[in-house]
């Protein structure tokens, strides 16, 4: 192989890095966007204090087509826990996690603390 078709694998495998983190960075945007909709159904449908995205789809490089969506709520009682993520699973292109914040470990509970919160219930209502 002489250096010019070194430079070109380079440049092509370089190109395609790049084509590969904005499509990851794209489908990333849409999950977010996306939340939006599973927090209204959560909300609308389900007795539910709070919910929280959290996990790779928060990090930039990290989400792709074989990340799910990770969300965490706070007073989802527990017969409903079924029938809420089947909810979400059937409305849902993206897979999704689903964690009741009273069953999760203190690990997973501190990273879920690190997350977006993207609803919380008023003391008062």
């Amino acid at each position: 192989m002489n250096m010019t078709t070194l430079e070109r694998y380079k440049k092509y495998w370089q190109e395609k890095a790049m084509r590969d983190e904005i499509s990851r960075e794209k489908l990333r945007h849409d999950a977010i966007k996306f939340t939006e909709r599973l927090k209204e159904i959560l909300i609308k449908e389900f007795p539910v204090k709070k919910v929280v995205l959290f996990g790779s789809i928060l990090e930039k490089g990290c989400f792709d087509e074989d990340s799910d969506i990770d969300l965490a709520v706070e007073g989802l009682p527990k017969d409903a826990y079924f029938t809420a993520i089947a909810r979400l699973i059937m409305e849902s292109p993206f897979d999704i996690d689903l964690k009741p914040v009273e069953d999760v470990s203190d690990l997973l509970k501190q990273r879920i603390a690190k997350g977006k919160v993207l609803y919380e219930k008023a003391e008062n209502s």
